[in-house]
């Protein structure tokens, strides 16, 4: 990383210049400087310090504090360099590490003697708040917690690990920051001597009693509250001191300032919420505007579907006007062009800053708009042009930039494809998924969506003319749209080797520790070091990768150790010790005890999970305690007392999905298990529970498939894990299985609603995403030879590139870092890989070996 502003390295040559001659350790990762005292005793938790500093003032800052904290003999940690300290301050990705410029461990016993000095020598510094801790003084931007010092990673019931401490009676503690202050408790505050939390003001501005949060963030939260004047409800919408501060000093009060100028200069302008009034409380400001609506767009797509063009809306015997893409085309570009008249540019045109009330879009949020010579740089990346990303002076199309890219999310659920090196390529995927979609060279609606895309002014301000005068069906077939190249053997092989080598790198960092990522502390088959050890098995014929698989399993085998991973297939170290006896490693699975409860009857974490690891170990001679563990499994699930605590209750029937139905936590997987008993074992008794488990999931996935292929379907109808593949695939078992056509020709439906749907999945991963999708189809076109459903396997890899950043000869697919799930198998480049050797070598499972 290039750090413009520290390209030599600033605050790390500041602090071992002060550090010379003193027993101190200095050591670095991708974000930290950590500075050690090897003779201090560090506790796993305490009481701990967070020093806040503005970006522009940290080498000043760093002057002055490193002094004081190397002479108090206790060990700290700053940011790395001034832009690492901007993207922590900017609440965009970590928003609860805003302002945590520096970390201090003090010992225990000296905390607020400690506190005190600090706040002391930095009183009257302005800084951003730090959201998760309280404050030593008001004047000094030295705030505390109490919270982990150092590894305290365990896993729970559901085997998700988290940073959980352990008090001295035996209490849990989840030690995570988050955006409000928490104690666990057995500890007593140091300054206030208080155990309860503090409590947020309930009346802001003398007048606005707040009812219910709208969103939080870093940056300031939104609230919906009663004016107490007149009894309106309103929103009211918070702008924190110092967060997202520029080079020049300004910083969301600011956007929030502009904002105000813009509404109040809107006035009666419809479509847009009205300006009602702006205050200061403390250092933060507060603006007041209408309440126009409680679902954003991207909420209105999951909770009502995707948006129809007219003619599609016919086809499905529903309305051609109202809810239709046409429509809101038309109220967009009617607010768009109406802004652009009075001279504003909105700048920020996404999802998530409209809002939909029944048919009827509102634009809102304009702390980033244009006007009066007020250029302010920013807005959403993935939905803003090239230009607009470069800080180019606001035009007009560069709103019917994002209107176009907004319309195409309504249409397919696609959310842009980001890249920080080329920040052109949001706009060139979009036209490529709509080529794929609509034909080389689509009119009507998909035409002027295309021409909004085009980067041409002039087609752009035509298509929006024409969306707005209601004319959008009459617009003509834009000009060609580049497409890919066609899907072969030779492509698929390049792309399995790119992958490959990108997840040795990525995982190489993991396991070494540099990437500061929960990754470190994840054993798991689901997205840690023993699902990319599984697949990585099956090329060891690589030498990097054969160098890898020795630290990655022994990463797998501590990991689990030291988290205390419960028992459990995808998520716990039932799947760790199958990891490690398919290496070859001579580690003796784990039984569970006789007092052991599984969390639920499913495959991920809980009794058929189980079930399937320990009947792969009994097939594999590892003894007969094995089956007896799988027996009784089998035994729970048919008691009945099982209760999952994975629900899809917030969700709508018309998703086209049933959490209690799918694979991941339902009853697909627990058919998945009895399936695999049953062969195993020939048990009757087992194989007529068996058979009638398999009807009730005929039963179950009918109508949900129904309602999967229908408008108001979200893209987890198409999932893995709670889906129509997951209930594909145990479909497809079952019809060998039990030689059932009923089995075979729904699994078959499955995949035909399943492979429609993958031009819609912005998910890559096999859990969620297009992967899985694959996966099914190559499951049939293995067992049948059906070149129908390979072929649909070779449109999943169109869709996965057409999702993957990158450059042509070596794409990204996952457009993620090692820990945001860029190496796990459920959401990243593991999952790819699975399917894409499968699909270059026409055989092997996806991930779990086969059970003789």
């Amino acid at each position: 990383m290039t750090d413009a502003h520290d390209a030599q390295g600033q605050i790390e040559r500041t602090v071992r210049k002060l550090a010379e001659g003193r027993p101190h350790v200095i050591r670095t990762n991708s974000l930290w400087l950590m500075v050690d005292v090897p003779a201090f005793d560090l506790p796993e938790h305490g009481w701990k310090f967070h020093i806040s500093s503005r970006a522009p003032e940290f080498a000043e800052f760093a002057e002055l504090i490193v002094p004081v904290l190397l002479d108090l003999g206790c060990p700290f940690k700053l940011a790395r360099t001034r832009v690492l300290l901007e993207a922590l301050n900017d609440g965009l990705r970590t928003p609860a590490a805003v302002g945590k410029a520096c970390t201090v461990y003090p010992p225990q016993d000296r905390v607020r003697e400690i506190g005190l000095r600090l706040a002391d020598l930095l009183r009257g510094r302005k800084a951003p708040r730090v959201l998760s801790d309280r404050r030593v003084s008001d004047d000094a931007p030295v705030y505390y917690r109490y919270g982990p010092f150092v590894g305290s990673w365990n896993a729970d019931a559901r085997g998700q690990v988290a940073t959980r401490l352990r008090g001295p009676g035996g209490q849990t503690f989840d030690g995570e920051a988050t955006l409000t202050y928490r104690q666990p408790p057995w500890a007593t505050d140091p300054f206030t001597g208080e155990n309860a939390e503090s409590v947020e003001h309930a009346v802001l501005g003398g007048r606005y009693r707040l009812v219910e949060g709208v969103h939080e963030s870093a940056r300031g939260n939104i609230f919906r509250a009663v004016d107490e004047r007149d009894g309106s409800i309103v929103i009211v919408k918070q702008a924190r001191a110092f967060v997202l501060e520029d080079d020049h000093g300004l910083d969301t009060r600011f956007r929030l300032r502009n904002e105000r100028r813009v509404l109040s200069r809107l006035g009666d302008l419809e479509g847009v919420p009205r300006f009602l009034d702006h205050f200061r409380h403390g250092e933060d400001e507060f603006l007041v505007i209408t309440d126009v609506g409680r679902r954003n767009l991207e909420e209105d797509l999951l909770e009502n579907g995707r948006y129809l063009t007219s003619a599609e809306a016919a086809a499905a015997g529903l309305p051609a006007r109202g809810r239709t893409l046409e429509e809101l085309g038309r109220s967009l570009a009617v607010i768009l062009l109406d802004l652009h008249r009075r001279g504003i540019v909105m700048y920020d045109l996404s999802p998530k800053n409209i809002v939909v009330d029944g048919d009827r879009p509102y634009i809102i949020d304009f702390g980033f708009a244009s006007g009066d010579g007020i250029h302010m740089k920013g807005g959403t990346f993935g939905y803003m042009p090239a230009r607009q990303r470069a800080g180019l002076e606001p035009l007009d199309h560069d709103d019917l930039h994002g209107l176009g890219m907004t319309l195409w999310y309504a249409a397919s659920f696609q959310q842009p494809v980001e890249s920080d090196d080329d920040h052109d390529l949001p706009r060139r995927r979009a036209l490529q998924q709509i080529r794929r979609a609509h034909g080389p060279a689509p009119g009507g609606v998909m035409g002027a969506i295309a021409d909004l895309l085009s980067g041409d002014a002039g087609r752009a301000r035509a298509a929006a003319g024409a969306l707005a005068r209601g004319q959008a069906h009459r617009h003509p077939a834009t000009a060609p749209l580049a497409a890919l190249p066609p899907v072969d053997e030779d492509l698929v092989a390049a792309l399995t080797a790119g992958v490959l080598g990108d997840l040795v790198a990525q995982t190489t960092s993991v396991i070494e520790g540099r990437t500061d990522s929960p990754a470190e502390h994840d054993a798991s088959l689901y997205s840690g070091s023993a699902g990319a050890a599984l697949e990585l098995l099956r090329h060891r014929d690589d030498a990097a990768v054969a160098g890898l698989l020795p630290a990655l399993l022994e990463h797998a085998r501590a990991t689990a150790e030291r988290t205390a991973l419960p028992h459990g297939l995808y998520a716990g170290r039932t799947g760790v010790d199958l990891a490690l006896h398919v290496a070859g490693l001579r580690a003796e699975p784990r039984i569970p005890g006789p007092g052991w409860e599984p969390e639920g009857p499913d495959v991920v974490i809980g009794a058929a999970g189980v079930g399937l690891g320990h009947l792969y170990f009994h097939a594999r001679g590892l003894g007969e305690e094995h089956l007896r563990v799988a027996g009784r499994c089998l035994e729970l699930i048919q008691a009945g007392g099982l209760r999952s605590p994975y629900s899809s209750e917030r969700y709508p029937d018309t998703a086209g999905f049933d959490t209690a139905a799918g694979y991941a936590h339902g009853l697909a997987g627990v058919v998945g298990f009895l399936l695999d008993y049953t062969v195993r074992t020939g048990d009757a008794d087992a194989a007529r529970f068996t058979e009638a488990k398999v009807r009730e999931l005929i039963g179950r996935t009918e109508p949900l498939l129904a309602r999967a292929a229908a408008p108001a379907a979200t893209p987890l109808a198409a999932s893995w894990c709670q889906g129509q593949t997951g209930a594909g695939q145990v479909l497809h078992r079952a019809g060998r299985v039990l030689g059932d056509a009923r089995c075979a020709e729904l699994a078959a439906r499955c995949a035909q609603v399943c492979l429609d749907w993958v031009p819609r999945l912005v998910v890559v991963g096999p859990c969620c995403g297009a992967v899985g999708v694959g996966h099914l189809l190559l499951d049939l076109a293995l067992d049948t030879g059906d070149q129908r459903y390979l072929d649909g396997a070779r449109e999943v890899v169109t869709h996965l590139l057409l999702r993957s950043g990158g450059t042509p000869d070596h794409p990204d697919f996952v457009n993620g870092l090692p820990g945001e799930g860029g190496t796990s198998w459920a959401q990243g480049l593991t999952g790819v890989l699975t399917f894409l050797r499968r699909l270059r070598d026409a055989a092997g499972p996806a991930l779990l070996p086969p059970i003789p």
